[in-house]
């Protein structure tokens, strides 16, 4: 009876559209369709076998059951996704004919977990295939599957074994391409292919390598470079706690090509950073630009954690920076950036000081001591702008004591504010729209496509 529920439960989530929800929200779900009786019925034979559902581990496609128009016919086949008695893993396709469903496809497959799952149109009408990616026992690398469905078979089109994949139509030929990071068992260098299908097979269109510095992919992503070429972005970890981008563009003849490297030595240095931060479109105009960094003014240590970087949004191309779209600061614990006046240019550093429930990000002008080294003093003769993130219960009190503190977010916990000073420093003084223009919020304090800093 347990198990019914359960089983009455999950379709009623996955197959009718309804948002899940905990304690009485449950009450106001919909009664079962009849039209899912009998898919019920086929999913209590799987379950009976000792097999369980299961779902992904990470990605956008996370539930156990979902609804895809595999075929491009205009109505949703549904797939599911089981873990088997024996630890074995089976997807299974069913697609409704007249009153009744039917199985279409099943795919098997073998790892510790189901790790992603994805959808990768296979031609110009919309035709998908399934792409899952499985955790392994015993490797740093994961495997890939892509299958199709078709004739009432779940057919294999791909195995591989990879660091990191991207799903994108990187020859712009209206089906989306596999774009997989891998390291060949005994080499030294990661390399990346770009697979597409042919009719129904996939097929390997081109391989690259990626640069001699390129260690751990930590992100990926997609865009134009400043040439109009569709590229794929791979931020990658180097063995030295650096970080580098390869930019890897297909030409027409399918030729991968590396936009990053220097060909004779295979180095990207010229997009390598002591950040971890991620290439994006900073100023969406569809070119991805590249963070390259360099230390504040006062600052030496690139590996101290009290460092100020000023980030070089870049555009690169054959191995060059072609542009330089703005410059930022970044607070990821805060979750903002700030785009900096070129007026600024050299001569206007940050810090960040705190107090209890109060942190303090100041931009200013250092002064130069007797022995030629920059004070990193920030005061009221020498500041230009403070941004503050400030404990809500304390906002108040604080604001009293501190005169002329705008506010310009508030959250739950949290009120955000800067603060502009009147002093001598008119050549680099902003007014409160310039401030308004130059702060930004991003979605979320962590790794992601907005690039933050640690």
């Amino acid at each position: 009876m347990k198990k019914r529920i359960f089983i009455l439960t999950l379709l009623l989530i996955f197959l009718t559209g309804c948002t899940y929800q905990m304690g009485d929200g449950l009450l106001s779900l919909p009664r079962l369709p009849e039209e899912y009786v009998g898919l019920q019925q086929l999913y209590d034979e799987i379950l009976a076998t000792g097999a369980s559902y299961v779902s992904a581990k990470s990605g956008s496609n996370r539930q156990s059951v979902q609804l895809v128009d595999m075929d491009a016919d205009g109505e949703n086949e549904v797939v599911s996704f089981f873990k088997n008695q024996d630890g074995t893993f089976s997807v299974y396709v069913h697609k409704k004919f007249d009153e009744t469903y039917l199985e279409i496809g099943r795919a098997d497959g073998v790892g510790k977990n189901i790790r992603t799952v994805d959808y990768v149109s296979m031609n110009a009408v919309g035709g998908q295939a399934l792409l899952v990616t499985w955790d392994l026992e015993d490797s740093l690398q994961s495997a890939l599957s892509v299958y199709t469905i078709g004739n009432g078979t779940a057919q294999n089109v791909l195995d591989l074994q990879y660091l990191s994949y991207y799903v994108v139509d990187m020859d712009m030929d209206a089906q989306d391409d596999i774009i997989a990071v891998y390291r060949e068992s005994g080499e030294q260098v990661n390399s990346v292919a770009m697979y597409g299908f042919d009719g129904t097979e996939c097929v390997l269109k081109g391989k690259t390598q990626l640069s001699i510095e390129s260690d751990k992919v930590v992100n990926i992503v997609s865009g134009f470079t400043t040439s109009g070429k569709r590229a794929v972005y791979i931020d990658s970890s180097t063995p030295e706690s650096e970080y580098v981008t390869d930019i890897i563009f297909c030409h027409s003849d399918g030729v991968l090509m590396n936009e990053s490297i220097d060909t004779e030595s295979g180095s990207a240095n010229v997009t390598k950073r002591h950040i971890n931060i991620y290439s994006t479109d900073i100023d969406s105009d569809g070119i991805v630009e590249i963070p390259l960094a360099k230390m504040f003014t006062g600052y030496t240590d690139p590996l101290s954690s009290d460092t100020r970087w000023k980030i070089n949004w870049s555009e690169v191309e054959t191995g060059k920076i072609v542009n330089n779209s703005m410059d930022t600061f970044h607070n990821s614990l805060e979750g903002w950036f700030f785009v900096l006046p070129s007026k600024w240019d050299s001569a206007v550093s940050a810090i960040i000081t705190g107090e209890t429930n109060v942190n303090q990000t100041t931009f200013f002008v250092p002064e130069i001591n007797d022995n030629d080294e920059f004070e990193m003093v920030a005061d009221a003769d020498n500041s230009l702008i403070t941004i503050y993130a400030i404990n809500s219960d304390v906002y108040e009190n604080f604001a009293r004591k501190n005169k002329g503190i705008v506010i310009v977010k508030e959250t739950e916990t949290t009120v955000y504010g800067y603060k502009i000073y009147e002093n001598s420093m008119t050549d680099y003084a902003i007014t409160a729209d310039e401030a308004d223009f130059m702060l930004n919020f991003t979605k979320s304090t962590e790794w992601s496509s907005e690039g933050l800093v640690q």
